[in-house]
């Protein structure tokens, strides 16, 4: 499955609409922050010349931010909804989204040229018991990304909005990841699974004796389930990691520094990142599990660590 967007005509000037979907009651708008985050007082959202009532907002007006309004709207339908803002006036399909429950964990990233390793990225992390990957990569999608990505449990979403932003004329640098974050929670992720991973394609959650899914099982309450960065790169320097491979590791990073997380998706509200921002319920969080970053696939950068040599076996 391929779902495709027009990011042109998603520019409303003060933000950018990064999507709108029908869910569960609710026509979401999910929405970047130009410099300022706009009020829905100022926009106007209806269906049939009806205006939409609002309902919720969510904000996040930070260094990554986001903001997300919602809609009263009842109908299980895909349905054209009228956005005016200011002087801009168009139009978007708001596809239905099914609240049914599909598995118990996702997984979702942003991607662009790592597309390249998905099959190692992807072995390894249904062998942790994922049931469905939700991959948006930003940019055009073409006959090679799909072919690469061609298996059933694998959405592939086309998000080709800008990945940073001029900080000349926006007061945020970050832009297409945050919505991305957002849209995977709000769109994929709410009432369809229970967790969702959040990393990049180089990143490989490990925790010794367990698969992903028994572990977060021993915890039902745990909300944030954080992995901390290790620098990691394979000794025979390919990109495919064998079910046992031996690694060159450096230190563990504290919790925040290029952290991701697997979030228990009812209880969060927003997120950044490397960390939490907000919750509907806070019911604890595990910090300190482990993150093999194999950082010179994908990224130019210098890293400086005492190597230490282990086994990687999963």
């Amino acid at each position: 499955m391929v779902d495709q967007i027009d990011p042109d005509i998603r520019e409303f000037r003060d933000f950018t609409l990064f999507d709108i979907f029908n869910k569960k009651g609710f026509i979401y708008l999910i929405m970047s922050i130009n410099n300022d985050p706009i009020s829905h007082k100022d926009i106007s959202v209806s269906i049939d010349n009806k205006e939409l009532n609002f309902v919720k907002k969510y904000e996040k007006n930070n260094k990554e931010p986001i903001l997300i309004f919602t809609y009263a709207y009842s109908d299980k339908k895909d349905v054209d909804v009228n956005i005016k803002y200011k002087l801009i006036d168009r139009t978007f399909i708001a596809n239905f989204i099914s609240s049914e429950k599909k598995g118990f964990l996702a997984l979702t990233t942003l991607f662009k040229n790592d597309y390249v390793y998905f099959l190692t990225y992807y072995n390894y992390y249904m062998k942790q018991g994922v049931d469905h990957f939700y991959m948006y990569y930003n940019g055009k999608i073409t006959q090679q990304i799909k072919d690469r990505m061609n298996f059933p449990n694998v959405t592939l979403i086309e998000w080709d909005f800008r990945y940073w932003n001029g900080r000349e004329t926006h007061k945020w640098g970050h832009h297409a990841q945050v919505g991305q974050l957002s849209d995977a929670i709000y769109r994929f992720g709410k009432d369809n699974y229970d967790y969702m991973v959040f990393n990049d394609m180089d990143e490989y959650f490990y925790i010794d004796n367990y698969t992903l899914t028994e572990y977060i099982r021993k915890f039902p309450r745990i909300a944030t389930f954080g992995f901390c960065n290790i620098w990691s790169k394979l000794i025979n320097n390919t990109i495919t990691i064998q079910t046992s491979s031996q690694i060159l590791i450096g230190s563990k990073k504290r919790y925040k520094y290029q952290s991701k997380n697997i979030y228990k998706l009812n209880n969060i509200k927003l997120i950044g990142i490397h960390e939490p921002y907000s919750f509907f319920k806070r019911t604890g969080s595990i910090t300190n599990l482990k993150m093999y970053h194999f950082y010179s696939w994908n990224k130019n950068r210098t890293v400086n660590e005492n190597w230490k040599k282990i086994n990687f076996t999963y």
